[in-house]
């Protein structure tokens, strides 16, 4: 798996300090005709009340991964993995993985050693993704170390075949610039 580089977002992992968890999900809203895709696994952020594709890699705040979504159209109910760009609908849900201590696996696009665990913060890779199954294209972007990055490794995945060190492994993260990791004043005191 780590020899070859195919990238597809973020999967839960777990809750940092618990054992396996990926079950919790928050449901917010798209903007009707929003023209862009939003893909399983990327990761999103909140923008006038509705989530959109992350789509800086340092300066938004990450809300969540993408877990899919539900919407009527042409009196039809949908469930999709991704949001196809452009959908006007009502009733739209986004489903979001949005605890900011749940850890995610996700593919790095070049090599991530033992020395950049709980060293350093990476940035992530904007890829895209596949309208076929879905899946996100997103990674994490090694030539993207830093201090101002959106996510800490934490670990390599525990798979067969896949260590630090490798050409492209799949490690766990934490989402460093996670919206609720900012203490922010939300409405005006005046």
């Amino acid at each position: 798996m780590a020899l070859s580089k195919a990238l597809s977002g973020f999967r839960p992992s777990r809750i940092r300090g618990n054992g396996p968890n990926s079950t919790g999900q928050g449901e917010y809203t798209i903007a009707s005709g929003l023209a862009q895709n939003i893909f399983y696994g990327d990761l999103v952020t909140m923008n006038a009340g509705n989530i959109e594709v992350v789509t800086t890699i340092v300066d938004d705040k990450i809300f969540g991964v993408f877990a899919g979504c539900s919407y009527t159209e042409d009196a039809e109910p949908k469930w999709k993995r991704y949001w196809p760009t452009g959908t006007s609908a009502s009733d739209i849900v986004a489903y979001v993985y949005d605890d900011s201590r749940a850890t995610f696996t996700v593919q790095a696009d070049a090599s991530v050693t033992a020395g950049d665990v709980y060293a350093t913060t990476f940035t992530v890779t904007l890829g895209t993704g596949s309208t076929f199954t879905g899946n996100s294209g997103q990674g994490l972007k090694a030539a993207g170390r830093g201090d101002d990055g959106q996510m800490t490794v934490l670990a390599a995945f525990k798979e067969a075949g896949n260590a630090l060190g490798d050409a492209f492994p799949r490690v766990e993260v934490l989402l460093k610039q996670h919206v609720d990791n900012y203490v922010t004043v939300g409405v005006s005191a005046g």
